[in-house]
């Protein structure tokens, strides 16, 4: 079994650092094309063509729109998944801005 796994494209609280938890952000225009092209790039990688994917994602709105974009980039149909993963929680973190890498 060969498992890929994605990030979600980008948000606007990633963009300003903040921490999302499992507050519903969706993707902004920068994480969808995020999501576009990697959709370009696993079906160059794996030439999709007759060959049965599994996807999941998580409930949430940017997981989801990331998987969608992908599949349409890939060729293939959107369609439906069972939500089976669930991002990290830090309740008393969400929306905080995170620090820096430095």
């Amino acid at each position: 079994m060969l498992i890929y796994v994605v990030r979600h494209g980008q948000t606007d609280w990633n963009a300003e650092r903040r921490l999302q938890g499992q507050k519903d952000i969706p993707l902004n225009a920068i994480g969808r094309e995020q999501a576009r092209l990697n959709g370009i790039d696993l079906a160059e990688i794996l030439k999709v063509e007759g060959i049965a994917f599994d996807f999941v994602a998580s409930p949430l709105t940017r997981t989801r729109q990331t998987m969608e974009i992908m599949r349409t980039a890939m060729g293939i149909d959107p369609g439906a998944t069972a939500p089976t993963s669930v991002s990290s929680r830090f309740p008393s973190a969400t929306g905080k801005a995170s620090r820096s890498r430095n």
